[in-house]
């Protein structure tokens, strides 16, 4: 069982909108009088230039203000592209806080581990090491929680993991929207009791003491670890979907680096006590 004893032992992005380049319906009058030249009218469906064109929504003539010239076949395909951007967007977003959320919970639960270890206990425990380690320990456990609660936020105007897939409902990829559907329901009950940590013990101050919070979530640090696994799993085959050129690494690289880590600060506290 996960317990808040457990831990007292010790990102701007891009904006994707696309850029159009639209011309000003109204930042000019062109009447009928008006002195335009042939290379400023638009195209007419044989090439040539003309004062006048149909399209599928009407006749548009010049009149006081330029119309759009946009054809339903336009606005379609516009259409298109900002959901795909909005796509793109909200994979890109949910990639990179599912990717936090890994390497939070595997450094604290490498560095949670390695207590088991005598040696590596009493170099955590050495007074030139042990703040690091009580920051570092208590830091990531923070962290990977509120990375989780972004992931599974419910909120409409929030980016999440229930944004992505919306998005992949309007881009009509069904096959995705129901492998992320599936993932969710199954692992719903500890995703539940991570929100509720989340929301009443980390991102806010609740007036039920922490220990309590986490008594009545009831989840263990591997029920977390294969939530996050399998939605990183998931969020990988989206990405290989659309032609990601990266995937969210794997938790043991935290894991390696943090036994790196402890074993050069081992070697060296040894190499101080030969010398003492």
């Amino acid at each position: 069982m996960l317990t808040y004893a457990a831990l007292s032992a010790p990102q701007s992005l891009r904006n994707l909108a696309p850029s159009t380049n639209t011309r000003r319906a109204h930042g000019k009058r062109h009447g009928p009088h008006s002195r335009r030249r042939s290379d400023d009218l638009p195209a007419g469906p044989q090439g040539a230039r003309s004062r006048t064109r149909t399209s599928r929504w009407g006749d548009v003539t010049c009149g006081r203000c330029l119309l759009t010239w946009a054809s339903r076949d336009d606005a379609g395909r516009v259409h298109r592209m900002t959901r795909a951007v909005e796509l793109r967007e909200a994979l890109l977003r949910v990639r990179a806080e599912a990717s936090s959320a890994c390497a939070f919970f595997c450094t604290w639960n490498a560095l949670n581990m390695a207590q088991g270890d005598k040696q590596y206990l009493r170099t955590m425990n050495d007074y030139r090491n042990v703040d690091f380690f009580l920051v570092s320990m208590e830091g990531n456990f923070r962290l990977f929680f509120l990375s989780l609660g972004n992931m599974f936020d419910k909120r409409k105007d929030s980016v999440s993991l229930h944004l992505l897939h919306r998005r992949l409902h309007e881009a009509n990829r069904p096959e995705l929207e129901r492998e992320l559907e599936k993932v969710l329901k199954k692992h719903a009950p500890t995703i539940a009791s991570i929100r509720k940590i989340r929301n009443k013990s980390i991102a806010h101050m609740d007036k039920d003491s922490m220990e309590a919070v986490f008594r009545s979530a009831a989840i263990t640090p591997s029920q977390i670890e294969t939530v996050i696994f399998e939605v990183c799993e998931v969020l990988n085959r989206i990405s290989d979907a659309f032609d990601f050129p990266n995937r969210i690494s794997k938790g043991d690289r935290y894991e390696n680096a943090v036994q790196f880590v402890l074993d050069i600060l081992r070697r060296g506290r040894l190499s101080q006590d030969e010398r003492d």
